[in-house]
């Protein structure tokens, strides 16, 4: 009787099959799982969209539109739309906001050039009608504007690239404020009404004389390399004169010889007076570029606009090394300040 074997192809081929067959089922199971979740989801948002429309809805009939805007951008937000944006331009429009009115619209008409829908042309119509009629404010900067200034309106900062051109405001009052780091600030109040064209001139910023007392961290940085620097200074110093009073020492052993020949006894203190000054050369040399580096950064954190290429240009403006040599004659002295 002939039995076959469980390794044999034919049990081989059956395994594999019914191996895809589970990893099929697995994956599509997965699938149909993770997409019934998305579509969940999806019926969450829209339920809760259709919800918070069906209330705004409810405030914008009864003319309530301070209420109702807020539950249309609310809408806009959870399902962004063509229709979500004009149906907020509408709202925004009755309530008096007509430079967010314009915002909404403006955001119509990119949503309908991406979708390509008609509705972009209702847009554009909308737009138009309300650029006519909302209220601009123009600010107008000094021309001695500090670096690092900055113009804040109300909420946000003014790009620069705005300044000297009309920004469609809302109706009522707001807030301009000039800042930069080292000044007092200026804040002026200015009323903007719809149609009505306004120009603000903010004055020049005066320095804050409690600022002028005040030290950056990059400056208390420079402080502290500086200190090293000189630290290194001294210490060049003291091995300098150290060397000379060795070196005088060993001169000593080298009278009444000719041709600056020394005796053999002396040739102890030879070697440490070298050993010496090469040490003070190494200090002197270490101790000014840590002065010179200490000063760059005290400079820079003075005046944080100054670009990297003025800091390298003041760091070659202070470069300072020290060179401290032995020869036949005794200790010299060399170097760039």
């Amino acid at each position: 009787m002939h039995h076959r074997n469980r390794h044999s192809p034919s049990h081989r081929q059956h395994g594999r099959r019914y191996l895809r067959a589970a990893l099929t089922a697995f994956v599509v199971g997965t699938g149909v799982a993770a997409g019934g979740a998305a579509r969940a989801q999806d019926i969450d948002r829209d339920e809760a969209a259709d919800a918070i429309y069906a209330e705004a809805k409810r405030l914008y009939e009864a003319g309530n539109y301070m209420r109702a805007c807020p539950k249309f951008r609310a809408v806009h937000k959870i399902d962004p739309g063509v229709g979500s944006a004009l149906y907020l331009g509408d709202c925004l429009e009755k309530e008096g906001k007509l430079a967010s009115a314009m915002d909404a619209f403006r955001e119509a008409i990119e949503l309908a050039e991406d979708k390509q829908d008609k509705r972009g042309e209702i847009a554009k119509v909308r737009f138009a009608g309300v650029e006519a009629l909302v209220g601009k404010l123009t600010i107008e900067v000094p021309s001695d504007l500090p670096p690092n200034a900055a113009v804040d309106l109300d909420e946000r900062v003014v790009d620069p690239s705005e300044y000297g051109k009309p920004l469609p405001l809302n109706e009522g009052p707001h807030v301009v404020v000039l800042r930069a780091p080292g000044y007092l600030p200026n804040k002026i109040a200015k009323e903007v009404k719809d149609g009505s064209a306004t120009t603000l001139k903010l004055p020049s910023l005066l320095p804050d004389p409690d600022a002028a007392w005040s030290i950056s961290p990059l400056q208390v940085t420079g402080i502290a390399v500086g200190g090293l620097g000189v630290v290194g200074v001294v210490v060049g110093s003291i091995f300098g004169a150290q060397a000379i009073s060795t070196n005088n020492e060993y001169q000593t052993h080298c009278n009444g010889l000719p041709n600056n020949l020394c005796r053999a006894s002396g040739t102890p203190l030879f070697e440490t007076a070298s050993d010496e000054a090469t040490i003070s050369t190494a200090t002197f040399i270490v101790g000014g570029v840590l002065i010179a580096a200490g000063v760059t950064l005290v400079i820079v954190g003075d005046d944080e606009g100054a670009s990297p290429a003025a800091a390298s240009d003041t760091a070659a403006a202070i470069d300072t090394s020290l060179a401290v040599t032995l020869g036949p004659a005794g200790v010299s002295f060399g170097g760039t300040f």
